[in-house]
């Protein structure tokens, strides 16, 4: 017995399986006297252990498949969440010439800058995802960098985080 349409069903998409699982509830669900309307009810009568492994098995596959999408955006959500986490720690012990850069996003309301590609500074802080480039092509060896949204508002709301003291002065 060739079970190579076992596989063909396992790979359909999400949508298909939905269809599947709809129909297949509602041809076993409905009451008689809707499936002697629809004219189903004969169907029904000589294939419902067809139609039944119809619906078991495209509900499970539908259940795993929400399970398993499910885990990858949990996943995804705790690792954005970790890397926030790592993000506002290194903000909280940024050096001057850090603050001083980022300033000029914050102090001057903007969320672009044009900065020296060759500068540590600009490197270290686009390496930290704080910034990050937009465009290549640089004018005298300048580059224009965005400031990450997150960061933006989580900076405009702790101003005090730029302000210069001798903790973080350099040497």
């Amino acid at each position: 017995m060739d079970f190579s349409w076992v596989i063909k069903c396992l790979k359909l998409a999400s949508n298909t399986l939905l269809g599947v699982f709809i129909l297949a509830g509602i041809i076993l669900f409905i009451p008689t006297k809707f499936a002697e309307i629809l004219d189903v009810n004969q169907i029904r009568e000589t294939s419902r252990p067809w139609i039944s492994l119809a619906f078991l098995s495209s509900g499970a596959l539908l259940t795993g498949n929400l399970i398993f999408n499910g885990f990858n955006w949990f996943r995804s959500w705790s690792n954005a969440r970790k890397h926030w986490v790592l993000i506002k720690k290194y903000l909280a012990d940024l050096t001057s010439e850090e603050k001083i850069v980022l300033r000029k996003f914050i102090f001057e309301k903007t969320k672009t800058n044009r900065l020296s590609f060759n500068d540590g500074v600009v490197q270290c802080l686009e390496h930290n995802d704080i910034i990050y480039t937009i465009a290549e092509a640089g004018v005298y060896g300048n580059v224009v960098y965005n400031i990450r949204p997150q960061v933006w508002r989580y900076l405009n709301k702790n101003k005090q985080l730029l302000n210069i003291n001798e903790k973080n002065s350099p040497p």
